[in-house]
């Protein structure tokens, strides 16, 4: 039997209360764990091997934030099926070519879901994002990326973590030497 209790619940997430443990070093207080759905995301590369980005308010952050296509798997979803899922409904494009780049983790604090990373290559616009009116797609160079990030614009630090991991495993094949 699990000491562990559920102690809120939405339909995006639940917390749950653990009791420490010694080895842990927090004494006696109890650790709170985000419980949610593993999540995928994409650094999303044209035919013309442009970068598209997906701006939007973020209520968290109380601000638009400049991101790679992402979000939360659905139920029975394969990371694969989630992924070309998220890419059409924000950004209209289909990839001709899709890597898994493997499992990460967000963070080690308190947040328990994974994020499963891909390139997808040679996309094709096929349709418009499902909520247009919220989501501003932003087309960019490779190279652009980093420097949108250190001239200031609201990326978030993961999607700046896993360009760089595509960058090493992909270089050349992201247009990069």
């Amino acid at each position: 039997m699990s000491a562990e209790k559920t102690i809120f619940r939405t339909e995006w997430f639940s917390i749950k209360e653990i009791p420490s443990k010694p080895i842990w070093g927090m004494g006696r207080k109890p650790f709170y764990r985000v419980d949610s759905s593993d999540a995928v995301v994409a650094l999303l590369l044209t035919e013309n091997n442009k970068m598209i980005l997906v701006r939007q308010f973020r209520p968290a952050r109380n601000q638009k934030t400049l991101e790679f296509p992402a979000g939360f798997m659905e139920p029975g979803e394969t990371p694969e099926q989630a992924i070309l899922r998220e890419l059409k409904e924000e950004t209209g494009y289909v990839p001709g070519d899709l890597v898994e780049l493997g499992s990460f983790g967000l963070s080690v604090d308190r947040n328990s879901h994974s994020i499963i990373g891909f390139v997808a290559l040679d996309s094709k616009k096929v349709d418009t994002p499902k909520d247009e009116k919220f989501i501003q797609l932003v087309e960019c160079n490779v190279g652009e990326f980093m420097t949108m990030a250190e001239s200031g614009e609201p990326i978030l630090l993961s999607d700046i973590g896993f360009f760089a991991l595509a960058r090493q495993k992909m270089g050349k094949r992201l247009g990069l030497d």
